[in-house]
């Protein structure tokens, strides 16, 4: 079921949308910020996701390729 809007900007993800856009789930998107590969940021405690960066991550291989610097928060 896709996630329902939270975030009135389409290209600021919550946790869930990013799992759904990406096609994994929630627990796979936990498992790769924990091991720093997958793209975020951080508000307080909400992490978010930018879809230009989700896509750039999918472009360079996903979890293949290196976290850049300062990608998670």
């Amino acid at each position: 079921m896709p996630a329902t809007r939270v975030h009135p900007n389409p290209d600021v993800m919550t946790t869930r949308e990013a799992a759904d856009y990406l096609g994994i789930s929630t627990a796979m998107v936990a498992k790769l910020l924990h091991a720093g590969l997958l793209p975020s940021g951080r508000i307080g405690a909400r992490r978010y996701f930018l879809r230009s960066q989700l896509d750039a991550w999918l472009a360079a291989g996903g979890t293949d390729s290196e976290p850049s610097p300062g990608s998670a928060a």
